[in-house]
């Protein structure tokens, strides 16, 4: 459920810095995907820790750069429709323990 409250942005690969705590995607030229945390960047390769495992990718590689964002319109999203379902149950409860 939270993981819609995040959204990925497009970045460039120079805005990404060594040791920075984030969470990218990596498409690669093949279309294949890589989502991980930077362990480390240089002008030649980026490694990602994905899934416990360490993988090192060419900048060659890499067709695109995406980053992570919390996303607090999705958030709200989520709760409000949560909300307005409790909402609406507690109605319909409501409305039914009245004879007719």
């Amino acid at each position: 459920m939270f993981q819609s409250c995040f959204t990925y942005r497009d970045i460039t690969y120079n805005n990404l810095k060594n040791g920075e705590k984030v969470t990218i995607k990596i498409e690669k030229q093949d279309r294949s995907k890589i989502k991980g945390q930077i362990i480390s960047i240089n002008d030649e390769v980026i490694i990602l820790k994905s899934k416990g495992n360490l993988k090192s990718i060419s900048l060659d590689e890499i067709f695109g750069v995406q980053k992570r964002n919390f996303s607090l319109l999705k958030t709200g999203s989520v709760f409000t429709g949560i909300l307005l379902l409790v909402v609406l149950f507690g109605l319909v409860q409501f409305l039914t323990t009245f004879p007719s």
